[in-house]
């Protein structure tokens, strides 16, 4: 025979359950909470970041017109692009997993609503990628990628989108076609 567990709760007077205290954030042991210097150190850190990744969307823009260059333009764009989506998360991470710490905190709200808009801006910035990347034949890409040691374990992820250059509208038609529906 299996002994039946006690699943008997304290009560208070009038028979419903007692809630356990709710702990402030400081009575909690560091044990059970996030530690976020994993990522950031501290908002100076983060504030480093932040502005590395600025620059690094800026740079990221300047090569807007290179990618005809050459196997080596290729990889420096493809490279920079990977450093920018490693530390993109980092920034955005850091202030959104303080802001679930505290809600109450508008000032982490603010960082990370500031790091919305340089994503937004970083988008923006590496648009001209893919339609620059279709304009170059494939078969050229291809050799590209595997002649460049550093390209070639990015090749299956970024061949995809030119996979299927012969559906893809250049940047005229496309826009003909979303103005006139």
């Amino acid at each position: 025979m299996i002994p039946r567990m006690d699943t008997s709760f304290p009560a208070v007077e009038n028979g419903a359950l007692a809630a356990p205290p709710q702990l402030s954030r400081d009575q909690i042991a560091d044990r059970f909470k996030w530690n976020l210097s994993h990522i950031f150190a501290d908002w100076d850190a983060w504030q480093r970041g932040y502005e590395e990744l600025d620059r690094s969307i800026a740079q990221y823009a300047a090569l807007q017109g290179t990618l005809k260059g050459g196997p080596a333009k290729l990889l420096a764009a493809l490279t920079l692009g990977d450093a920018i989506g490693q530390l993109e998360y980092k920034v955005w991470y850091f202030p959104s997993l303080k802001y679930d710490e505290d809600q109450r905190d508008n000032a982490i709200n603010a960082r990370r609503q500031q790091v919305q808009i340089l994503a937004a801006k970083g988008s923006q910035a590496m648009a001209w990628f893919n339609p620059e990347l279709l304009a170059i034949p494939l078969e050229t890409v291809r050799q590209w990628m595997d002649a460049s040691a550093g390209a070639r374990p990015r090749r299956q992820g970024r061949a995809s989108p030119v996979a299927v250059e012969p559906a893809v509208l250049d940047a005229q038609r496309h826009l003909r076609r979303a103005v006139d529906g």
